[in-house]
């Protein structure tokens, strides 16, 4: 029999989208993207928040790739307060390079950013490094950003890759508690069945790890 999950489920589900109505512990440490970042899609440049499963985003090595994962999560005040290890960090306009990023962007303390050519030699010996944000402060003005409330955002890919965020090179990382926490991939089933004239049932299922978590039935007017 199908059935909504419980009140007690910590997770609301959408078409593979994962909000957290209570920030996760693991989350807080997760690379992630705040609101306002503009990622750059095979459709034009689009906010990190208005992104969806399945859009294809450019890679710097391999081509367009699809989502496969976004997350959300709102911390307030009170946690930021209490954890300076989830405080998010501002990158300036142009504190990596010429016009890059192109605007201020902010992102979680362990997102990495891709830096490359003479600055990224002088500040670590190489002419190509990836680098936490956190790692970046008091550098070009980079620094913590005391915000009283910030909703990250995290997408993932199958694999590894690095995305261009606000015309900046970031990495999309793929950690291993991927497997088996909650950032496993979702499979979606919707199934629209006419049961009357202008009435139709609509059959929801979500799969993770090949074990159903969500299922609705629900009748509608046909549109």
């Amino acid at each position: 029999m199908l059935a909504l999950p419980s009140a007690s489920n910590r997770t609301m589900m959408t078409a593979g989208t994962i909000t957290f109505q209570e920030p996760e512990p693991d989350m807080c440490m997760v690379p992630c993207f705040t609101p306002g970042t503009t990622i750059c899609t095979i459709t034009g440049t689009r906010a990190i928040e208005t992104l969806e499963v399945g859009d294809l985003l450019l890679t710097r090595d391999n081509g367009f790739k699809p989502i496969a994962w976004i997350g959300i999560k709102r911390v307030e005040g009170a946690q930021l307060a209490a954890h300076d290890e989830i405080q998010p960090i501002c990158i300036p306009r142009g504190s990596l390079g010429d016009d890059c990023p192109n605007r201020d962007m902010m992102v979680s303390r362990q997102h990495r950013m891709l830096l490359t050519g003479v600055r990224a030699d002088l500040l670590f010996g190489s002419n190509e490094v990836i680098v936490k944000a956190k790692d970046l402060v008091s550098q070009q003005g980079i620094h913590e950003a005391r915000v009283e409330g910030v909703t990250y955002v995290h997408i993932m890919f199958d694999q590894h890759e690095i995305v261009l965020a606000n015309e900046a090179w970031t990495e999309i990382d793929f950690p291993r508690r991927a497997r088996n926490g909650p950032f496993r991939k979702l499979r979606l089933r919707a199934d629209i069945f006419k049961i009357t004239r202008g009435c139709c049932l609509i059959s929801l299922r979500i799969w993770r790890a090949g074990q159903p978590i969500f299922a609705l039935r629900t009748i509608c007017p046909c549109l």
